[in-house]
């Protein structure tokens, strides 16, 4: 007897490979599943979604007569929305240029515009294109991880990366992500900023 669930593949993860490229109708995700080799009855897949949606894995729109759904993860499971929340609240204004700075220091090479995108901030204003012979390996990361970046998006960098920035922002983004404000210490901490400084 066929298994209706994707022959005991993890349905929930195909699901999101799905739509972490574009939103679909359950027609155009039951064809995803089936290219991938997951057949699954369209009554279970309905109910399936339903559950995701409830558990808040997925949006979902009424297109009539289509139901169309998203895969939105929460900032906690996306570091662009997070990084991109935690920008805008420290200085709105730099916040492009913040995220900028960020990425390009946490992923250790240049940054797609695409990807400054996905923070929701404003584009960076001070940065330089970037050449780099990985271009392709980049996009090829990217596309792994369901982020679609088009062929001729540039790659930037910093003009002037400002490693302070860098060192307060993820100090402040630890602390946010992890509930830190009752165990830190800022006046202590200001010193020690204050010591490194000089």
């Amino acid at each position: 007897m066929e298994n209706n669930l994707g022959q005991g593949k993890n349905l929930k993860d195909d699901i999101i490979d799905s739509l972490s490229v574009e939103e679909k109708s359950i027609a155009g995700i039951i064809k995803f599943l089936q290219e991938k080799g997951n057949k699954v009855h369209r009554l279970v897949l309905t109910g399936y979604l339903g559950a995701m949606v409830d558990f808040g894995y997925l949006r979902e729109k009424n297109l009539k007569p289509s139901r169309i759904f998203s895969y939105d993860p929460p900032a906690s499971q996306d570091v662009y929305r997070a990084i991109g929340n935690l920008a805008r609240t420290i200085d709105e204004e730099s916040s492009g240029d913040a995220c900028l700075s960020i990425l390009f220091f946490i992923l250790g090479r240049p940054v797609f515009m695409r990807e400054i995108e996905r923070c929701n901030v404003d584009l960076p204003r001070e940065y330089k294109q970037a050449n780099s012979n990985n271009r392709t390996k980049y996009l090829e990361m990217l596309q792994k991880k369901g982020i679609r970046v088009p062929i001729n998006n540039p790659m930037i960098e910093p003009k002037n990366p400002n490693s302070l920035q860098v060192y307060q922002f993820i100090r402040q983004f630890v602390i946010e992500q992890y509930d830190l404000k009752k165990l830190v210490d800022e006046e202590n901490a200001g010193k020690q900023k204050t010591l490194d400084q000089e």
